[in-house]
């Protein structure tokens, strides 16, 4: 047998209503019939004595003349009243004057006595009802009418409206359950059942669903509500319809500040839009010659990033071998015939480029002026990166900007014929941590990672370069604010003469 909290509600409800209509049922069938027994019984009280008072006055002359005939003729009148036991009137000695039916008498005439002798005027048991009523003659007490009451048919009466009562309560029972019950089902049990059956089919995927709004109640705002829950959904699900096929035009309607779900549609929208309009412009840059221009990865994350890192990393991949090819033509022909191929433009008639000047325009090319910086020494061709571009504050793991970064510098660098140097720099703000005990250790383990990326990654030539490390003993600039200190944080790339 099931637990009451294992039953559907409609089945909760129906055993509480069931025992509310048994208790109700229960409550009838004592009661009433005890309250009847207790009226009739009291009814019957008040009319044994208001027969014993009638005896008394009648008797009053018999007594008084010891006619005794008269007086039996009035008791043996109770022949045809059922409910009388027994009749007798008693002289003022407590002789008998005249009885009816004195068989009975006999039996309750210890009990009459017993009043008589405590001067009580009432005596009664699960049987019968006494009632005692002095006879009066001038104000003298000359005896006593006795009148015992029977309460068979009290019991017999009672008996039959319990009976009676049975079987209303049992009416009242069926009858109210089942109104109950299908008022219920009507108001409560139908529509919750419904809403069920639509959520059901709404978790299931399913948005083709109908709200019927019918009541103004509670149950009806619950329906409005899943009316609201239904469409909500329906408009995510067509806007995410809208998004597959490619169509960017709508946007989800946001139905308050914590609506998630429609806030991250929008927020889908906007960034295909942003990247269709990237690769947009990068496919215009290429099919204009600028081969030259990226997409900004920093604004993607996560698969979006991952394309756009893609395209960049193809439109490197067919860009460098036209760079080979422009190289090659350009060492075959030399300067005398003034033809350059530039996979920006395709070909041109300039004079070839200097080192620094392709330095310069990558610079430039990528705005890379607050970051990458140039300086010509004694030394050779210095090319500053600040920390920034390549390395999170206090590490020395390179990013995957940085790594483009590199990327690019790469192509230029790694076809001179010339020594490289990779310097670590760090400003002079104490590190301290364990895995860098000093900048010393910092200094040269950016050096030693950039490095090692050119060469394994990019194909520098590892007998042309050398690593060295100066912590903060080599500063181009004052140690006196955030900004130079700033400036001070770098990576350099020494071409050597």
């Amino acid at each position: 047998m099931k637990s009451f909290n294992n039953l559907k509600i409609k089945q909760k409800f129906q055993v509480v209503l069931s025992l509310c209509f048994l208790i109700i049922g229960l409550f009838l069938f004592f009661y009433f019939p005890v309250k009847e027994k207790s009226e009739l019984t009291d009814s019957l009280f008040e009319k044994g004595k208001a027969i014993a008072q009638m005896v008394a006055k009648t008797s009053s002359a018999s007594l008084v003349f010891d006619d005794a005939s008269s007086v039996t003729s009035l008791l043996k009148a109770f022949e045809e009243m059922k409910d009388v036991d027994f009749a007798i009137v008693l002289k003022k000695d407590g002789s008998k004057f005249a009885v009816y039916n004195e068989e009975k008498y006999v039996a309750q005439q210890a009990n009459v006595n017993k009043l008589i002798a405590q001067n009580s005027n009432s005596y009664s048991d699960s049987e019968s009802i006494i009632d005692l009523y002095p006879i009066m003659a001038n104000k003298d007490n000359i005896g006593t009418v006795v009148i015992s009451m029977n309460l068979s048919a009290i019991d017999s009466a009672v008996s039959s409206g319990r009976l009676t009562v049975l079987f209303i309560s049992i009416a009242i029972c069926f009858i109210g359950l089942y109104g109950m019950s299908t008022f219920v089902n009507k108001v409560i049990f139908d529509p919750v059942r419904k809403l069920t059956n639509i959520a059901n089919q709404v978790s299931t995927g399913d948005v083709d669903v109908t709200v019927d709004l019918k009541n103004d109640d509670e149950i009806g705002q619950l329906e409005k509500s899943f009316f609201s829950i239904v469409n909500s959904v329906k408009d995510q699900s067509h806007i995410a319809e809208l998004i597959a096929a490619g169509e960017l035009s709508s946007t989800a309607v946001v139905r308050s500040d914590k609506d998630v779900l429609s806030k991250s549609m929008n927020k889908v929208i906007e960034t295909l839009r942003n990247l269709i309009s990237e690769v947009g412009s990068l496919t215009k840059s290429a099919a204009e010659g600028r081969t030259s221009e990226r997409g900004n990865i920093i604004k993607y994350k996560g698969g979006y990033k991952e394309i756009l890192t893609g395209i960049n990393n193809t439109l490197d991949a067919m860009v460098e071998p036209i760079r080979e090819g422009a190289e090659a033509l350009e060492n075959y022909f030399g300067n005398e015939t003034g033809v350059q191929i530039n996979p920006e433009t395709k070909i041109i008639t300039t004079p070839k480029e200097s080192f620094s000047d392709q330095l310069r325009k990558l610079i430039t090319d990528y705005h890379y002026s607050k970051s990458i910086q140039l300086e010509e020494s004694e030394r050779g061709i210095i090319v500053h990166i600040l920390e920034d571009v390549l390395f999170a504050p206090g590490r020395a793991v390179l990013t995957e900007n940085s790594k483009i970064v590199l990327n690019r510098l790469a192509g230029i660098i790694k076809e001179l014929p010339n020594d490289i140097r990779i310097e670590g720099h760090t400003d002079n703000t104490p590190i301290g941590t364990s895995r860098y005990p000093s900048n010393w250790h910092l200094s040269v383990d950016r050096a030693l990672n950039t490095a090692y990326y050119l060469i394994n990654n990019q194909g520098l030539d590892p007998d042309k370069v050398s690593i060295v490390g100066y912590a903060e003993y080599r500063p181009i600039a004052l140690n006196d604010s955030p900004d130079s200190r700033s400036k001070n944080r770098r990576v350099d790339l020494v071409i050597l003469k």
